[in-house]
């Protein structure tokens, strides 16, 4: 389920490893030098910090000719002679490379320290549950969900959840569960998180999911939350959340600076305050009743939800939780900032429960009997759903 101790240049590759060690250690080239890979360096999840760890074949002391791939870097290397030391501080960079920004992260963060990586690679076939994979299931989850290898687009075939909802109550036998299907971490590491999920007022934390809404998901008049954070169920508090809305998308939070507050408030109102904002899918604002209609959330003019339809999508969120000025959101669509506020994000609570954080879908129109959205499936995959913290 996790693979922390693995770069992720390396991921793919943990099952070929051992045999390309073999060939290479083995292979010379015609001037006679050995010919080895860069990449070989991380050859085991279960290492000691001692210099004996690297297979015999590297531990001779004249110097070798390699070409393979720098891990620091991911450059190609040619004609670098290295000696055993230079070959050991290779392992340790390759180690140390998970703490550092991997490809999928927007430039503009910080250097990272991965916390927890739900690859799903170890589902397929099978659901999730927390004492295998430390994820709570919600809902139609806990009754329909599965890990499934798919196309991932350039990652190749991926372990990705499936995520499906229909709009038929009935079709679960009145459960109420068709509008909604989510996964929440449980396993996340102190002291960074309490209890294994709950985040921390003041600390800043990177969460990235990699998502793709297929051919079937229908766009209807409704939002639809895919993925955010929020306090607590003992209270009505909608948290904040990314959502599909309508033909855009729509980032939505709500907050409040003084403990007690509900989700009972309007804009600015005397309980918790509210942000909203619509962005068509390269990221261009939306106004309310300019650009669309506010009643459907249909318009004309921006690129709508239906290109992003069928494509791997990386959101990316780094967020500082406070119920105070010095909090902030900013939200990557891949390389792209397409979110960015300071200030106020989340709830003050006398007992210290910031956000946690689920993915997944909820229909909050079809929760409410809104059966005249127009839509009546959708569908999503997610490859991946990562945890960071900067060092």
């Amino acid at each position: 389920m996790y693979m922390q101790n693995l770069p992720k240049p390396l991921y793919l590759l943990r099952y070929t490893l051992l045999s390309i060690l073999f060939l290479a250690s083995t292979h010379e080239d015609s001037s006679g030098h050995a010919v080895e890979s860069v990449g070989l360096y991380v050859l085991s999840e279960s290492r000691s910090d001692s210099s004996d760890a690297l297979p015999a074949a590297l531990h001779a002391a004249q110097p070798v000719q390699r070409t393979g791939i720098n891990l620091n870097t991911d450059q190609p290397m040619t004609n670098v002679n290295h000696t055993e030391g230079a070959v050991y501080d290779l392992l340790q960079a390759g180690r140390e490379r998970e703490n550092t920004n991997s490809h999928d992260l927007p430039s503009a963060l910080p250097r990272l320290q991965l916390l927890r990586a739900y690859e799903f690679e170890d589902n397929i076939g099978r659901n999730v549950n927390i004492e295998q994979d430390g994820i709570k299931v919600h809902h139609l989850s806990r009754e329909g969900g599965i890990v499934e290898s798919v196309d991932g687009g350039e990652r190749g075939k991926v372990g990705a959840y499936h995520f499906k909802i229909v709009n038929d109550p009935q079709a679960y036998n009145g459960s109420g569960k068709f509008y909604r299907q989510e996964l929440q971490p449980r396993d996340l590491p102190s002291p960074y998180f309490k209890n294994g999920w709950q985040a921390k007022f003041g600390q800043e934390y990177v969460y990235q999911l990699r998502m793709k809404m297929t051919e079937n998901y229908q766009i209807g008049k409704e939002y639809v939350s895919f993925m955010g954070g929020k306090n607590d169920y003992s209270l009505s508090r909608n948290g904040t959340a990314l959502k599909t809305s309508g033909d855009h998308y729509r980032f939505e939070m709500q907050f409040d600076t003084k403990s007690g507050g509900t989700g009972n408030g309007q804009e600015d109102g005397p309980y918790a305050s509210w942000r909203r904002k619509h962005f068509a899918c390269d990221g261009k604002e939306l106004i309310p009743k300019k650009d669309f209609n506010h009643a459907n959330f249909m318009g004309a003019g921006y690129h709508k939800l239906s290109d992003d339809i069928g494509k791997w999508i990386v959101w990316t969120w780094h967020v500082k939780w406070s119920y105070g000025s010095d909090g902030f959101v900013r939200i990557y669509k891949d390389d792209q900032l397409f979110v960015s506020y300071d200030g106020p994000n989340t709830f003050k609570d006398e007992e210290d429960r910031a956000p946690y954080f689920k993915f997944g879908i909820y229909n909050n129109y079809w929760k409410n009997l809104k059966n005249n959205t127009g839509s009546k499936v959708q569908e999503t995959y997610v490859d991946y759903f990562r945890v960071y913290v900067p060092e």
